[in-house]
Parts: C-alpha cells; structure tokens; sequence
C-alpha cells in the first residue's frame, strides 16, 4: 500500500516502486491512495514533495493566487496585507499618504514607515522616503507621517529654513518697529517698517496700525521702536 504523501494509479502492482509523490504544491492524507494527489488551495502552499499534510496558508504580507502554489507572493513595495490566506493581490493595501514602505511583505499598516518631522506626503503607495517632501520655508511640521501639508508660520512671522520640526524653530517674530501679513514668509524682508514719524513697540505685529504716530514734540526714523524727543530749544517741523 501506498504512503500518506504518493500515490499510484498502477492495477496489480507489486512494490511500493509504483507510488510516485505528491509534488510540491500538492499533497495526500490517507495511505493507498490511487489518484492524483490533492492540490493546495488559492491562499495557500507546499513547498514539501511527498507531502502527507495539508498545506499551509499564506503568512500576512503575502498571497496566493493560483492553485498548487509551492510558494507565496510577496505584497510589494509600499503596500502591505494583514490577511492570512489572502488569495490576490488586491489583498495588498497601499501604505497611507504619511508614509512608505521599501520592502516587500509588509505585514501591517503600522509598518509602513513614518514621512520624519518636518516633511510631509500625500502619496499612496509610497516606496521611497524621497516621496516625504521637505516643509518649505515659513512653514513646519512637528508631526511623523504628516499626510496633509505643513503648519504656516502665519500673519507677523517669517520662516527661518526648509523642514523646520517646530514653530519655535521654524519661525521668527518681526522685529518691533515692523510687521507683515503674509501668512507665509520667508524672510525679514517681508517685515514691512513703519514709516517715519512712526513707531511700534509690538514683536510679530500683523498689522500696520500697530504703528503708532509719534506725540508731539517727537520723531522718528523708518522702523522705529520708540520717537525721538526733539532738543531743548528745537521745533519740530513739518515735513
């Protein structure tokens, strides 16, 4: 009789010569089996020959979609598939905008790799961490896997450099004597100064009537924090 594992379709065989095994891919349960051997299901695989096992279900990260696989295919390259025995490729889900994956048979969502802080990304499917564009300029991010672009610096405020990671380090207050109502800016030279005769002592001012008009019997320069009293002795006049 035949072994779990071969079969033989020979009628008066003498020896256990005539049973040829299962191939990989497929297997069989019982002793003196005389067909062919079972095939593994979709979502499943044997590598084994003469297996006399059922076969086993694809790992997370992978599938099967043919019959009799003798292996699983791998998600690719920024997907993963938290299903066991999954049975196509459409199982393979695409990392979320945020992140990336650079290696096949990711077996979950959470690992897909995190765009680092001060970048960004709204791809699906990513697979470098190149997709992670760097915040610009006047703009920051203090989130991993920021998936809907970064945080203007805002009204009063300039950006100090790309891929800023905070406020506090991405952006800058305009100097007292100036402001801006850019929301995104990337320098001082978007500090507008208050004009002569002027003067504020507001840091990140908004708006241009934080400047102030000097009193009487005072001036000022472009830009200035506080008027100057005019000497003993001098009149202001006009200009």
């Amino acid at each position: 009789m035949c072994t779990a594992g071969t079969h033989s379709s020979s009628v008066g065989a003498k020896a256990n010569t005539t049973c040829v095994q299962c191939a990989a891919g497929t297997y069989s349960l019982f002793a003196g089996a005389s067909n062919d051997c079972f095939v593994c299901a979709a979502g499943s695989f044997s590598t084994s020959v003469g297996s006399f096992s059922i076969c086993s279900n694809c790992p997370t990260g992978s599938y099967a979609s043919i019959l009799g696989a003798t292996a699983c295919t791998l998600c690719l390259e920024g997907t993963y598939s938290e299903t066991v025995a999954a049975t196509t490729a459409a199982k393979c889900k695409k990392c979320a905008a945020g992140s990336y994956s650079t290696a096949h048979g990711v077996i979950a969502a959470a690992k897909c790799k995190l765009c680092y802080a001060g970048s960004f990304s709204s791809a699906l499917g990513a697979i470098s961490v190149n997709t992670c564009g760097l915040c610009a300029q006047g703009t920051f991010s203090s989130a991993l896997g920021a998936s809907l672009g970064c945080t203007q610096c805002g009204q009063g405020l300039y950006g100090v450099a790309a891929g800023s990671v905070s406020f506090d380090t991405g952006c800058v207050a305009c100097a007292a004597g100036s402001y801006s109502q850019l929301v995104v800016a990337t320098s001082s030279d978007a500090c507008i100064a208050c004009a002569p005769g002027l003067y504020s002592v507001v840091v990140g001012s908004t708006t241009a009537s934080d400047c102030l008009t000097c009193p009487g019997g005072s001036y000022s320069w472009l830009g200035a924090t506080a008027c100057l009293v005019c000497r003993a002795g001098t009149v202001l006049l006009a200009s």
